[in-house]
């Protein structure tokens, strides 16, 4: 527990435990370059209403591992101190290791490095700059703020998930299990290996303009399909609601 504050800098070389409730404020920096182990409670990185927030560095060759449904955020005590620029920037490993639930990350969180969910999901609802790959055997979220992936990045995993938010995907894109679409709008722009082998669209758009692509099965109750590549549905189409255009 306890706080971290002011515009200084922690750095940790060694193994570093989490546990329980912790802040930063006010600038100050978490500088992880030994790996973590968070195993509970929740991290609040706009700790207190003094100006600033705080920022993760997840440092390259780090891992930073949890095994629980966790709670990264930020909060706002005014204008001059509104916590947005609160942060966790993973320029290593950031996984997810246990927890059938949904692990949330309410700040920004920018990956240039690695982002592995091997169960349950992680939610990213404050946006992000990522350069670096998402994969595991659990389910990616992106459900707030604008993501934006570039060419470098990849999304190689079972499950993803687009909730609100607009997320921008110029980089491979490989789920092999189920993309859904409850809200937010995902703009395709870069290679489109494979939507999984189901695609559901309740809301939100699913702007296709990367490559054509093949599912199994296809479900649409809501929201909009549109772009100029071809779907391909080779099982069963339940259409009960939306727009299909372009």
């Amino acid at each position: 527990g306890g706080i971290m504050r002011g515009p200084g800098r922690t750095t940790v070389f060694g193994p570093l435990l989490v546990i329980g409730s912790v802040g930063l404020d006010r600038g100050r920096v978490l500088d992880v370059q030994g790996g973590a182990t968070w195993i509970s409670g929740s991290i609040n990185l706009n700790a207190g209403s003094g100006v600033g927030s705080g920022t993760i560095v997840n440092r390259a060759g780090s891992t930073f591992s949890t095994g629980f449904d966790g709670f990264i955020f930020t909060q706002s005590f005014g204008a001059s101190d509104d916590g947005t620029s609160a942060r966790f920037d993973n320029l290593g490993t950031f996984q997810k290791t246990a927890g059938a639930g949904t692990s949330r990350i309410q700040t920004a969180f920018n990956n240039s490095g690695v982002l592995d969910v091997q169960s349950g999901t992680v939610n990213l609802s404050q946006g992000g700059t990522h350069s670096g790959n998402f994969r595991g055997t659990g389910t990616i979220g992106f459900g707030g703020g604008t993501h934006t992936l570039s060419a470098s990045s990849s999304i190689t995993k079972a499950n993803a998930t687009f909730s609100a938010g607009t997320t921008d995907i110029g980089g491979t894109y490989n789920v092999t299990g189920t993309t859904t679409f409850n809200g937010g709008t995902a703009n395709f722009t870069g290679p489109l290996t494979s939507l999984g082998n189901v695609l559901n669209i309740s809301l939100g758009t699913a702007n296709l303009g990367g490559a054509n692509a093949t599912v199994t099965t296809f479900t649409q109750s809501g929201g909009t399909l549109s772009g100029t590549s071809r779907l391909t549905v080779s099982g069963a189409t339940t259409l009960s609601g939306g727009i299909m255009s372009g």
